[in-house]
């Protein structure tokens, strides 16, 4: 997998990947600015770079 952005002044990059034989994959990428206590709420800390993220970002004392 490579990636690279859909701007114009990506073109040149695009081309060459798919020379080499990457296929476009369409994807959705979807953002949201959370409160710190959104994150606890919401159960978001799967993985222990979450949590590490939140240790910091947040102040939260986590497992």
């Amino acid at each position: 997998m490579v990636e690279t952005g859909g701007a114009p002044g990506h073109e040149r990059a695009r081309r060459t990947y798919e020379k080499v034989g990457f296929e476009l994959f369409p994807v959705a990428r979807y953002f949201k600015k959370l409160a710190c206590a959104d994150v606890k709420s919401q159960g978001l800390l799967g993985s222990r770079r979450a949590i590490a993220l939140v240790r910091v970002m947040c102040g939260f004392t986590l497992p």
